[in-house]
């Protein structure tokens, strides 16, 4: 219902489609039925599911979806369409203009045993917050709360065992929520709370407060500046020989300047709840109050034949049918519906119902299907590190520190100064909204407010339109009413004014201002206009005022607006304030229109004059000269001939698209834009309806990424994404494959750039019929780049070398496709073509590839450096020219290989493997210190053969050995241990394993040091201890936060039996 629709309410469902520069909302409000929703429907054992027509009511369509646990398939079906029988949606009980008439909307708390009476039920909007639930919910439609919706739990306390609530409140236990249990669940509170808040170490205000203990420490200014609101109101309430303390709370919200914004939304959001959590019998009685008024009002004589519209006070006009609830069935073929209760809530956009019949041979071929892969396998668990230390505190204000907790966490306002005056036994405020500062402040109010947990039946007594509720309960009751009254001229003057503009030809232009175009005769059937609402203050003084305003009787309301409302304004001095909505009336007749009323602390104090409007069929048309009359009723010469002259920049050509549907229009008017150089995609888009080819590549060009969703390429037309942009070709140099052979069955693209590339490429050209020459090429270029050599191979055969546009790129990648094949004759045959190229770039790279046929050749000695800044070419120059060595170590002695060395030292030093891994742990990896220590033991190796091994000299034998070899400027070192020793490093779960090399029995009580090198390149001891009985040892474990900053562990492995070693290895994936 729209009349106090909030802005928390729930909006009517629209459907908006922007179209050309317009844009159109479509409403479903009149439809005569809800959807309906068949959920969790079964089939029968043979495969069938049948639903009776019945069942699906009015629906002309059906949404079948089927879902199990290999996927969801979905299929819409077109029923026969039915005779339509729509709502009427217009008004038809308008306020009377004769009358003068305001609205009043308010939140009463009411007391068990107090009575409401709703004088017109019919034109009234009405809701109670008479529960837990109910209040908790309004908190949340005035303010998102995460927390406090954590919380819900609160509202079904009562319905929780004992052991459930016990573990909500060790885990939530706060001063919220020992404020909430005090009030709400007082034996729980004595049982549980009571004696743990007791042995608190230091306890708060609040604590003191709920264990009853002396408060009057808290009247020392210094603590009392310290207490928010709500612990000044709770000691307002404790202390009440002392009446400053709700005088002082009274002082500050008498400075706090009135908000009637806010008010508005805690009514709004509070009657706009009624939508969703309506009372049942309230509203078959509004029903019930609507029906006999409308049959006591005579019927007008313009509309006698039609249905009954919709009302002004709770309007009908814009708000959906409600949504059917899903229905759960299983049915059977010829058999009776059966509920089934799978699923708790089936979510369908559409109206979804279910029409199988196996019989009939319907398919599913083709539908779309939802694949859900499952895989039974687990992953196994990584490494997970031990939990950090964490720094505990007491929990008072949920999750705030004490400097936090300061007197700014609960502000004052209205519902804090009426709790703190108030007296009786039932708290119950109409400012309970205004606790939504804080979650602190919302639970505080739950708290103190008297509302049970359940809301109890109330005596609701229908009398006509009269409405009369005797509360069996306390209850915040949101009322809104239309109530006459008097004009009253006393007090600061104001300025009404009420016009009407037609919106689509609202404005004219008048030495180049924009001035609006007002409508002082009839209004059209069928045509929005927009009342247009000023409202000025010609005073010094600033006037709050409330604008109460209703669209005209047998209209309906447009773009989301109400049939009757009331604005809340504030008027600054000498301000004004302008305030639209618009409608349109769709049949002809004499219909009156309550004119705007202003009132003044609930004073009519100003209306524009009243006047009724007639509304013709025909006979009213926009100004003849204007577009909105041209484009719509001019004749085709009419329109070109505007379009010859008018500010096409101001036009909107869409309005003229429904007359391009025949041939001669659409030449006409597109001859004439294009005289004028104009162009619209809406309007050239009728190109494809007369198969006019030129025009029709042009609207396809300029529609851009919705063209490119048929696919890259568009041949009828010859339009692809490369012309339009959407395709680039790219290319990836230097690119290095790090594996010469695919690894496992998936071709994987490491770099993220060409493999997006490589996929765009792919999907452009399997868009051709067939793949042009170019394509073809450019494939060939992208498989080398991935070392693909027999595709590339196979791929530029493929290519007319004749015909392709870039020849230069053929040859250079067919004389390297050569090189591959080993067709050495033919790569040179096709580079020295280019050799004498212009370009350099490109010179340099068949220059490059002669130079290497020629080294291969053994024609050239080293490789030739054509271009000085290539990086290749000077590599592998260098690389050939370099001296280089390298050594392994074993038990048998070093082996040594190099190239372009003549003499080499090498060098032995022994240590002691303990103290060295104390002062240089990852001496492994690090042994640069060994070369500022005098050598034990020394060798001179000249004439070297390109392999040589050196046994170990005698007394280095069953020796921990650094060897260092020392020649042609370089230096280079390995570690030798002498142990017997096997060591398994699971290093995925920080774990190492130690056993004998001999025989492979476990070593216990193995000493194990562990050093680690930290991101930042520092070296530490990170933990030491002994293997188990097992010889395992965990490294990585610690009770703090180390490991996230370890690059790399050192492990010193030292058994007294069997030697030692040093290890290294990576932290542990998590």
């Amino acid at each position: 219902e729209q009349e106090a629709r909030g802005p928390y309410a729930p909006a009517p469902a629209q459907y908006q489609q922007a179209h050309g520069n317009a844009a159109a909302f479509v409403g479903y409000d009149f439809l005569p039925a809800v959807p309906q929703v068949l959920a969790n429907l079964e089939v029968s054992a043979d495969g069938t599911l049948v639903i009776p027509r019945a069942e699906l009511g009015r629906a002309t369509t059906v949404t079948v979806v089927v879902d199990d646990p290999a996927g969801t398939t979905t299929r819409e079906v077109m029923l026969v369409e039915r005779a339509l029988d729509p709502r009427d949606l217009r008004l038809a009980l308008a306020l009377d203009p004769a009358r003068h008439t305001t609205q009043k909307r308010h939140i009463a708390p009411l007391r068990t045993g107090e009575t409401l009476v709703i004088a017109d039920l019919a034109t009234a909007k009405l809701h109670l917050v008479d529960s837990v639930e109910r209040a908790h919910g309004y908190l949340l439609a005035l303010r998102e709360d995460a927390t406090l919706r954590e919380f819900a739990f609160v509202t079904r306390w009562h319905t929780l065992p004992d052991h459930e609530r016990r573990e909500l409140y060790s885990k939530y236990a706060c001063h919220e929520l020992h404020l909430f249990l005090h009030g709400k669940d007082r034996a729980f509170f004595d049982a549980v709370v009571r004696p743990y808040l007791a042995h608190k170490r230091t306890k708060t205000f609040v604590d003191h407060y709920l264990l009853d203990a002396d408060l009057t420490r808290y009247l020392e200014p210094a603590e009392l500046a310290r207490l928010n609101a709500v612990e000044r109101a709770l000691l307002a309430r404790r202390i009440t020989a002392d009446d400053a303390l709700p005088r002082m709370l009274a002082d500050e919200v008498a400075m706090v300047p009135p908000d009637p914004t806010t008010d508005t939304r805690l009514i709004d959001a509070l009657l706009g709840a009624s939508a969703l959590d309506g009372d049942d019998t309230i509203t078959a009685a509004q029903e019930h109050a609507k029906e006999s008024t409308r049959t006591r009002m005579a019927p007008m004589a313009s509309m006698a034949s039609m249905a009954p519209m919709g009302y002004g006070g709770a309007a009908a006009g814009f708000a959906p049918p409600p949504a059917a609830a899903p229905r759960s069935a299983k049915l059977k073929p010829q058999s009776a519906k059966k509920r089934a209760a799978k699923r708790d809530q089936a979510d369908m956009d559409d109206e979804e119902s279910a029409e199988l019949h196996e019989e009939s041979g319907a398919s599913f071929d083709g539908l779309q299907l939802d694949r859900r892969a499952r895989s039974d396998e687990q992953p196994r668990p990584m490494f997970r590190a031990a939990d950090k230390t964490q720094e505990y505190a007491e929990n008072n204000w949920w999750h705030l520190t004490p400097q936090q907790s300061s007197a700014s966490l609960i502000a004052v306002n209205r519902l804090w100064r009426d709790y703190a005056q108030h007296t009786q036994a039932a708290f119950l405020s109409p400012w309970f909204g205004l606790a939504t500062a804080t979650f602190a402040e919302a639970m505080c109010a739950l708290a103190v407010t008297d509302l049970p947990f359940v809301a109890p039946t109330h005596a609701i007594t229908p009398e006509g339109p009269r409405l009369t509720i005797v509360l069996a309960g306390n209850a915040l009751v949101g009322t809104s009413q239309l109530v006459d009254g008097e004009l009253v001229s006393s007090g600061p003057p104001l300025v009404v004014g009420q016009n009407y503009v037609r919106t689509d030809d609202r404005y004219d232009w008048s030495t180049g201002e924009q001035v609006d175009k007002y409508i002082e005769g009839p209004l059209a059937v069928g045509v929005v206009y927009t009342c247009q609402i000023v409202l000025a203050n010609p005073t010094s003084s600033r006037q709050r005022i409330a604008a109460l305003l209703q669209i005209p009787r047998g209209s309906l309301p447009v773009g989301g607006g109400r049939p009757t409302n009331t604005i809340d304004v504030v008027l600054e001095p000498y301000g004004t304030h302008g305030h639209e909505y618009s409608f349109y009336v769709p049949a002809p007749g004499q219909y009156s229109h309550f004119p705007v009323h202003v009132s003044r602390d609930g004073v009519i104090v100003g209306a524009a004059p009243a006047h009724p409007i007639e509304v013709v069929a025909g006979a009213v048309v926009a100004d003849p000269r204007s577009w909105a009359h041209i484009s719509q009723r001019g004749s085709d010469a009419d329109v070109a001939g505007y379009l010859a002259t008018a500010n096409l920049a101001a036009t909107d050509l869409s309005r003229i698209a429904w007359r391009l549907k025949t041939r001669a229009a659409f030449e006409l008017i597109v001859g004439a834009l294009e005289r004028r150089r104009a162009f619209d995609p809406t309007v050239w888009g009728y190109a494809l309806l007369h198969h006019d080819r030129v025009r029709t590549r042009a609207f396809l060009r300029t529609i851009g990424d919705r063209l490119l969703q048929a696919g890259p390429i568009v041949e009828a037309f010859g339009i692809d994404a490369e012309e339009l942009g959407a395709y680039e070709h790219l290319e990836y140099a230097p690119l290095i494959n790090a594996r010469a052979h695919r690894l496992g069955g998936t071709l994987r693209i490491l770099n993220d750039g060409f493999g997006a590339q490589y996929r765009r490429f792919l999907d452009y050209v399997t868009h051709r019929s067939r793949p042009s020459n170019e394509d073809l090429l450019a494939a060939s270029a992208y498989l080398l780049v991935q070392d693909r050599h027999a595709e590339v191979i196979a791929t530029l055969a493929r290519v007319d070398a004749k015909s392709v546009t870039d020849r230069m790129q053929h040859d250079y990648l067919a004389a390297y496709v050569a090189c591959l094949v080993g067709a050495l004759g033919r790569a040179r045959e096709l580079a020295m073509r280019w050799r004498e190229l212009p370009v350099d770039r490109w010179r340099q790279r068949f220059e490059a590839l002669l130079g290497m046929l020629d080294e291969v050749d053994g024609n050239r000695p080293a490789p030739l450096v054509v271009d000085s800044k290539s990086r290749d070419q000077q590599q592998a120059e260098l690389a050939a020219k370099q001296p280089a060595f390298d050594l392994q170590v074993d038990r048998d002695g070093v082996l040594v290989r190099s190239q372009h060395v003549t003499r080499l030292e090498l060098r032995y030093f022994e240590m002691d493997i303990e103290l060295l891994f104390s002062r240089q742990p990852f001496v492994a990896s690090d042994v640069s210190r060994f070369s500022f220590i005098e050598p034990g033991h020394r060798e001179q190796l000249t004439e070297l053969a390109a392999e040589q091994r050196v046994p170990w000299a005698a007394a280095l034998r069953g020796k921990n050995v650094v060897v260092e070899a020392v020649g042609a400027g370089m230096r280079k070192a390995k570690v030798h241990y002498a142990n017997d020793l096997a060591t398994n490093l699971a290093h995925q779960y920080g774990q190492v394993r130690v056993q004998r090399g001999s025989d492979t029995r476990a070593l216990p009580a193995t000493y194990v040091k562990v050093y680690a090198r930290k991101h930042g390149g520092a070296v530490a001891f990170y933990k030491d201890g002994y293997t188990d009985l097992r010889g395992w040892f965990d490294y990585a474990s610690l009770s703090t936060t180390e490991l996230d900053d370890v690059e790399r562990f050192a492990i010193l492995v030292c058994s007294d039996t069997a030697g030692a070693t040093i290890l290294e290895a990576t932290p542990p994936a998590r």
